[in-house]
């Protein structure tokens, strides 16, 4: 593989997790996503992301040195927590989209994306429909004339 398509790589594997701290650091100027549960949850699922690519980038930054320090029972502790805090991130997550589910479909005050894809397509053909009966309208008031 070329040179430098392994510092191309290398300059990826700096960017992402920068950039998507900095999406952290915009999101919490534009909006208060710690009030909200989508908004909660994609930080810490940008979060984790950002720690998944912490052993990659310790690699990285000290090259000769990884083998070193991937052998180290700190930083085998360290990759164990971080995708523990991933597979743990999932799971939330899926858990408290399930919940969000059941308590709008409960108590009827929202609908759910399926249920508002289908209200959707309703819409749209009563929309067409009345458009149709329009133009039919504006017809018939086209060939009459003026004062019935």
């Amino acid at each position: 593989m070329p040179a430098w398509l392994l510092d191309f790589g290398d300059a990826m594997e700096w960017i992402t997790p920068i950039a998507l701290l900095l999406w952290i650091a915009q999101y919490s100027v534009l909006a208060p996503w710690w009030s909200q549960f989508t908004g909660t949850w994609q930080v810490i699922l940008a979060l984790v992301i950002v720690a998944i690519y912490i052993p990659s980038l310790m690699a990285v930054a000290d090259p000769a040195g990884y083998a070193h320090f991937a052998q180290a029972q700190w930083y085998q502790w360290l990759a164990l927590c971080i995708v523990t805090a991933s597979a743990v991130a999932a799971v939330g997550l899926i858990a408290k989209w399930e919940s969000v589910r059941r308590l709008r479909k409960r108590t009827g005050r929202a609908l759910l994306p399926a249920e508002m894809a289908a209200r959707i397509r309703e819409l749209d053909a009563e929309v067409a429909s009345l458009r149709e009966r329009l133009g039919e309208v504006n017809e018939l008031n086209e060939t009459e004339p003026c004062g019935g």
